[in-house]
């Protein structure tokens, strides 16, 4: 996931938070990558991965720390 941020700093400015949404189809695992201001959204899919979370993860930067959430802990 870090490396997604880190590869989109080459494109567009990185907001504070960053969201992450994992979900299966079998044996593909699919993770979006979100962020709001400004506006970026990237799929990568990953095969042949044995994955059994489904979820959203949160990765926040305040500029001091960085901390990464489940959704259900925000």
């Amino acid at each position: 996931m870090l490396d997604s941020i880190m590869a989109m700093k080459k494109v567009t400015k990185v907001d504070y938070l960053q969201t992450f949404d994992v979900s299966t189809n079998g044996t593909t695992t699919y993770i979006t990558h979100i962020q709001e201001e400004p506006n970026y959204r990237k799929q990568l899919m990953l095969t042949q991965v044995n994955n059994n979370f489904k979820g959203k993860v949160f990765i926040i930067d305040d500029g001091k720390c960085i901390t990464v959430m489940l959704a259900e802990e925000y």
